[in-house]
């Protein structure tokens, strides 16, 4: 062993030599205290602890003993503690000895815990040393932590006591007051006792103090009761204070008044068992059962679902029963009623006893006691109330409803309502049985005179066969009348209709215009016969084809601006470029919709805009919802009005009738509609600003795509476009549309900057745009000016014109413009129009207008008309004449197939009723061969419309449809549709 090993060794030795010597005379100070104890010399070196000082620091006895006492010391007071010593060895002046203080410490684990640390001088021989007394004051400071918390609380509006271990109340906040009624020295040295209803049992006590000795804490729901007897429902949290030793010190209740929410519950409650009651007794009114039974199930329905009836349980249903002349109620239903009770208003006269005076004044009668009014007693009645409501239907009595109430029961309005309508379920249910009672009586005595009534049975039998012939024949008739009517109401519309169009003298137009109005008040009341053969068999059919969207919103266009143009408004239709062209569903439901909505809108307005646009809300793969838009800047719609407007024979209000018109059927018809087709429909609006009626409709994707191209699909790209437009919403339909079909777009809704930006920009424009009316500019002479700036001179200008007059098209050719479009324009013509223009040599040729385009499309036309009626023949040939067309004439459907073998025809117009062979049979032979590479689109002209007659049409390979007497318009639409396909 060396000598510095030996040294320490030495040292060690010593030491614990000392700590023994130490411990040796302390021990008995040392072992038996609870706290903690550790003596140090004067250089701080650590010579003894007790056991209570491992416990608390974590070391071990050998770890702490030759160890400076600061290890027990959080920083910074570790670094000061040696310091402190010196200074105390040399002044005497003492900081910390003999004055016990908090200080902070630190375990072994480097966990700081609050202490409290008493030092003093000790002298062994001849040796000083320093003990200190450590207690561990966590638990303490957790408490005084916990109370202040506590104290805090007291501030907020929750009611708070506290009550000591033995339960008794030592503080109270002011919310505790306020809920309670008990003031603080009221309260004070009480036990929670005070408050006690006497609601809860014992069981309930004993699990809430079962769950503060296990838990420390209870929360749940109490019902107390305040200083001047009320109840009140609280939510009470209780949680207890203990000592280091787990002793309880405090208990501290949290709670707060929750009687109206619990009121709001039993409310709900009430609400919800009265429904339950309601609909219980009504599902027992349609129950095959006798009056007797639905009677005595519906009264004790009634007793066990309400809660305020419950607690008597009793009454009783008297129905009105006569005896000679005199009527008396008789009891049919009871329940719970005392014998004697039972016996004696086993039949009541009219005006006895309060359910006698409810039946003879045919009022509610009400009571909270057995009072001067009740005539029936007998020994040991108990003391009750009543209510007694009279079951009338349609000012009848049928009989009494009697209730039993608690007595000193409060009268309820909501009660006597409830009740009421309960008498109002009881009155269908005794009627429905009655009428049934009479029915069986009926059908009885009808099987007694079963033998003398078998001759008039045989002969109603056969008179309930020729009725269903009858009705057969009637559809046939229908139809045939519709037939036969129709073929001469075309001649007779067909003719005064062209022979509008020739020079007539006043008289002579006076003439003919009074027959074709006849004409068309007469079909009009064919078109309503016909439509009630519809409803009378219950049918609203949707039909599926195939349609141009397109095609459809440009004819819907035509009808619409007609009567925008009379009144001087700015009309616009829209589809979003991503609206598939061609779809599947009802284009005569989605039209009409359209219709109702945009009338509507024009007849509403007065003066700026109608705007119609629809738009791709969401693609499902199989199948489109589209949204339509029908906006006008008319008189708006009051809120409270608007959820009227879609009910049957509703108007906004009395005046919009007088000065309007209108069914108020228009917006039912066109919710119905937009229903069926798995769509909603619905207003914004304000008044004196306009409205916006909106729909949603599914339609489905095509079977098959014409040839014909969808426009938004038509490429112009990067075709350089300049626009100029005033009015905002045609600016921007414009855009949206040019730039679908790959233009470039520059566009100004002021005719002055458009003219600005052309001088200074050297941008060149393969076409311009250019609305007519404008301010401080029209379209006529910014064209003018254009042409007037060198790169721009040889630009292709086209005019949109609102407003078209005699002569317009050659002062705009004169001025330098390659063409002229009417608003409203279809896209379709917009599309023409440009290509046209494109194609055209600059500043050669005649201008361009949709008179030149739909002529050069009617050039191309190849048309067949099969009709077997000469005047028919007639007048159809004059009306394709009038619209630009020439046709070829086949007599039959036999001539007609055989044309069709020699010829290639775009449209064939195709009778149905023909000699020899009809329409359908003709249509399957041209179809069936299939001897050109395209086939004609076939159209149906039927003077029958009866159900079922298009889709027999359509499902012999007829594209189309037409209704005689035929209408022109109606004829150039169906052409222009199929001719674009």
């Amino acid at each position: 062993m060396t000598n510095t090993n030996s040294m320490n060794y030495l040292d060690m030795t010593l030491k614990k030599q000392k700590a023994d010597a130490i411990k040796t005379e302390t021990t008995g100070l040392i072992d038996i205290s609870v706290d903690g104890l550790v003596m140090i010399d004067t250089n701080g070196i650590i010579q003894s602890v007790n056991p209570a000082i491992s416990d608390m620091f974590g070391y071990s006895e050998e770890e702490l003993i030759g160890r400076n006492v600061s290890i027990l010391m959080p920083l910074p007071h570790r670094a000061m503690h040696d310091d402190y010593l010196r200074d105390y060895t040399n002044s005497g002046v003492a900081k910390i000895i003999g004055i016990g203080r908090r200080v902070d410490a630190i375990t072994k684990e480097g966990e700081i815990f609050p202490i409290y640390l008493s030092v003093s001088k000790i002298k062994l021989g001849n040796t000083l040393y320093y003990s200190g007394i450590i207690r561990d004051i966590r638990h303490q400071e957790q408490m005084k932590m916990e109370l202040k918390i506590a104290s805090e609380a007291f501030q907020t509006q929750e009611a708070i006591f506290i009550t000591d271990a033995s339960t008794r109340i030592v503080r109270v906040n002011k919310a505790f007051t306020k809920i309670t009624g008990y003031s603080k020295e009221e309260a004070i040295g009480q036990t929670p006792r005070l408050l006690k209803s006497g609601k809860h049992d014992k069981a309930f006590y004993e699990e809430l103090w079962s769950s503060l000795n296990k838990k420390g804490h209870w929360d749940g729901q109490i019902c107390n009761r305040r200083k001047d007897g009320t109840f009140y429902i609280q939510y009470v949290t209780i949680s207890c204070v203990t000592d280091e030793e787990g002793a309880v010190q405090y208990y501290i209740a949290h709670f707060f008044d929750i009687s109206t929410i619990k009121r709001n519950e039993e409310n709900l409650k009430l609400k919800a068992s009265m429904e339950k009651a309601q609909s219980k007794i009504l599902r027992l009114s349609l129950e095959a059962t006798s009056v007797e039974s639905f009677l005595q199930n519906a009264l004790e329905e009634l007793l066990n679902e309400i809660p305020w009836l419950r607690r008597q349980n009793k009454g009783g249903i008297f129905l009105i029963n006569e005896d000679g002349d005199e009527e008396y109620l008789e009891l049919i239903a009871r329940h719970n009623l005392h014998p004697q009770i039972e016996k004696q208003c086993a039949g009541v006269k009219m005006g006895h006893c309060h359910c006698g005076k409810a039946a003879l004044e045919q009022k509610v009668q009400f009571s909270n006691c057995v009072d001067s009014r009740h005539e029936i007693h007998f020994e040991g009645m108990e003391d009750h109330g009543h209510y007694n409501l009279p079951i009338m239907e349609d000012g009848y009595l049928l009989g009494v409803l009697v209730i039993y109430l608690d007595a000193g029961h409060i009268y309820s309005a909501e009660e006597e309502a409830y009740l009421s309508q309960i008498c109002n379920v009881l009155s269908i249910g005794i009627s429905r049985r009655t009428a049934e009672s009479n029915l069986t009586e009926a059908l009885y005595n009808a099987e007694m005179a079963k033998k003398e009534l078998q001759t008039t049975l045989a002969e109603a039998e056969q008179l309930r066969m020729a009725a269903e012939e009858a009705t057969k024949a009637k559809s046939q008739f229908l139809a045939t009348m519709s037939h036969e009517i129709r073929t001469p109401m075309n001649g007779i519309l067909g003719m005064s209709e062209l022979l509008l169009q020739t020079d007539l003298n006043e008289e002579q137009k006076d003439f003919a215009h009074s027959v074709y109005s006849s004409g068309e008040a007469l079909l009009s009341i064919i078109n309503d016969i016909l439509d009630f053969s519809k409803i009378e068999a219950g049918k609203m059919d949707m039909e599926y084809i195939d349609f141009d969207l397109h095609e459809m919103l440009d004819s819907f266009s035509d009808l619409i601006s007609f009567k925008t143009e009379e009144k001087g408004l700015e009309f616009t239709s829209f589809l979003a470029p991503d609206v598939p062209g061609w779809v599947n569903g009802d284009p005569g439901r989605l039209r009409q919709i359209l219709i109702n909505l945009a009338g509507n809108a024009v007849k509403f307005t007065h003066e700026g805009e109608i705007c119609v646009s629809g738009e791709l809300k969401e693609d499902f793969g199989d199948s489109f919802q589209l949204l339509f838009k029908v906006r006008d800047t008319g008189i708006g719609i009051p809120p409270d009005r608007q959820t009227k407007l879609f009910q049957e024979f509703t108007q906004v209000d009395a005046s919009t009738t007088r000065k309007y018109g209108g069914t108020g059927l228009g917006l039912a018809i066109c919710k119905k509609l937009s229903q069926m087709m798995d769509g909603e429909i619905g207003i914004e609006s304000e008044p004196g600003k306009g409205s916006t009626f909106w729909f949603t409709v599914r339609l489905g994707k095509a079977k098959s795509t014409p040839h014909r191209k969808n426009l938004n699909q038509i490429k112009l790209d990067n075709r350089r476009a300049f626009i100029v437009d005033d009015h905002h919403t045609n600016l921007k339909i414009l855009r949206q549309q040019l730039s679908a079909w790959g233009c470039r777009v520059e566009s100004f809704d002021h005719p002055l900057k458009a003219l600005n930006y052309l001088k200074s920009n050297d941008h060149t424009f393969d076409f311009m745009l250019l609305d007519m009316q404008m301010p401080e500019m029209d379209g006529h002479q910014l064209g003018i000016e254009i042409k007037n700036i060198g790169p721009h001179s040889r630009t292709p200008l086209i005019m949109l014109t609102s407003i078209s007059g005699r002569g317009q098209a050659r002062r705009l050719k004169d001025s330098g413009f390659a063409a002229y479009l009417t608003k409203p324009m279809k896209q379709s013509q917009l599309q023409a129009c440009i290509k046209m223009v494109l194609s055209h040599k600059p500043q050669t040729g005649d201008i361009i207008t949709h008179h030149k385009i739909k002529e050069h499309k009617r050039n191309t036309a190849r048309i067949l008309l099969v009709e077997d009626n000469k005047i028919n023949q007639k007048v159809a040939l004059k009306m394709l004449e009038k619209l630009g067309y020439q046709a070829d004439v086949a007599n039959n459907g036999r001539e007609g197939w055989l044309a069709c073998r020699e010829k290639t025809y775009d449209i064939v117009l195709m009778d149905c009723q023909m000699p020899i062979m009809d329409g359908f049979e003709a249509t399957a032979q041209i179809l069936g061969e299939q001897l050109n590479d395209r086939e004609p689109a076939i159209i149906a002209m039927t003077a029958f419309a009866m159900e079922g007659d298009r889709e027999r049409c359509l499902a012999t390979g007829m594209k189309d449809y037409i209704t005689k007497p035929i209408n022109q318009e109606e004829l150039r639409k169906k052409i222009h549709r199929w001719l674009n396909r």
